[in-house]
């Protein structure tokens, strides 16, 4: 399949999911809940969506029908719906919750529920002070996310970062979400560790100048945002040439400070 059919398509899903994935909230999401629910299921970012349509995430939300964002079900509420449902569902998987509200609206749905107390459904219902028969398990063996580390870590080195598995996972479904491995091992450092695998050595705050600091980081964003580093980024990732960027920004220096104001923002 050509790649510009593919990025269509791709598009087209994810904003599909999107539509969905706010009609089940019941409002609009931020722009957060949205980015780390398109990772989770292999959709595009909102910075990706962005890049296709040119449309900011409040005309996103009136494009598709959505009034601005209302303050969701608090704490409270979410932990009283999971207490009231499992007076009919002791065990209360997330699909009996679902079953129960459909005959009880008015109640938060489940992914509400999870967005608010946690992350998972396994962790909402341990804060709901309910019993989980494998608490923090969200599907999978300690092997399979072991695995999954392992797997990671052939692509982005041993010293493999959080966002960088984060990244990985978005273009490998199927593995599981950062949340999980943390809950289970007690922190992604620690499943690391446990591997054989290296981790990042945290030194003391006073070990460097600001000055010093702020010079690594420079030299590093120097090496990393270089236009020959893009053109070899977007030859994989099906992104404007430089002559693309240059027909529509003043040049690509200008096109990256426009890229980085928005996702600092």
């Amino acid at each position: 399949m050509p790649k510009r059919k593919h990025a269509q398509e791709r598009l087209e899903a994810s904003l599909v999911a999107l539509k969905s994935f706010a009609t089940e909230l019941g409002y609009w999401p931020s722009k957060e809940q949205w980015d780390r629910y398109a990772s989770e299921h292999g959709m595009l970012r909102y910075m990706s969506i962005y890049h296709h349509l040119r449309r900011s995430w409040n005309l996103l939300r009136d494009d598709m029908g959505f009034a601005p964002r209302e303050i969701g079900p608090t704490e409270e509420e979410c932990i009283a719906a999971l207490r009231e449902a499992t007076k009919t569902s002791p065990l209360l998987p997330r699909r009996d919750y679902e079953a129960w509200r459909q005959a009880h609206p008015g109640y938060p749905s489940a992914i509400q529920i999870i967005l608010r107390l946690g992350g998972t459904w396994n962790m909402a219902k341990e804060k709901a002070g309910l019993v989980t028969i494998d608490p923090s398990h969200d599907g999978y063996s300690d092997e399979e996310l072991r695995s999954s580390l392992l797997e990671c870590s052939k692509v982005c080195g041993e010293k493999f970062s959080e966002n960088d598995y984060i990244e990985w996972r978005e273009n490998n479904p199927g593995h599981p979400h950062i949340a999980t491995i943390r809950a289970r091992f007690g922190g992604t450092a620690e499943a690391k560790r446990a591997l054989g695998l290296e981790t990042y050595d945290i030194g003391s705050p006073t070990e460097y100048t600001e000055a010093q600091v702020l010079s690594s980081l420079i030299r590093f964003l120097r090496d990393q945002l270089n236009i020959d580093v893009y053109d070899e980024w977007r030859k994989q990732h099906d992104g404007p040439s430089i002559t693309a960027i240059r027909a529509r920004f003043a040049g690509y220096e200008e096109a990256l400070h426009r890229a980085l104001e928005l996702y600092f923002n």
